[in-house]
């Protein structure tokens, strides 16, 4: 995300449990979100084996009935 957009919605990295493991300000600086990563197997199992595939099936077709189509929406680059 632009900088000039982190006032409505900053950047950040979100770790496998589902919290934030860097946030940029929220100022309209230019920013990096820098985090470690730790890639052994039993720091994110819950993650993995049980948060993931919950996930997938809770949101399986839950966003069919509001997708929409036009300008708006098919412009991609437009925050």
């Amino acid at each position: 995300m632009s900088a000039q957009h982190s006032t409505a919605a900053p950047a950040g990295i979100i770790a496998p449990d589902g919290r934030w493991a860097a946030r940029c300000p929220a100022d309209g600086r230019p920013t990096l979100a820098i985090a470690g990563i730790d890639n052994r197997p039993e720091s994110i199992d819950i993650a993995v084996t049980k948060g993931r595939p919950w996930r997938r099936q809770a949101r399986a077709g839950i966003y069919a009935a509001h997708l929409v189509t036009g300008n708006r929406s098919d412009d991609r680059g437009a925050f």
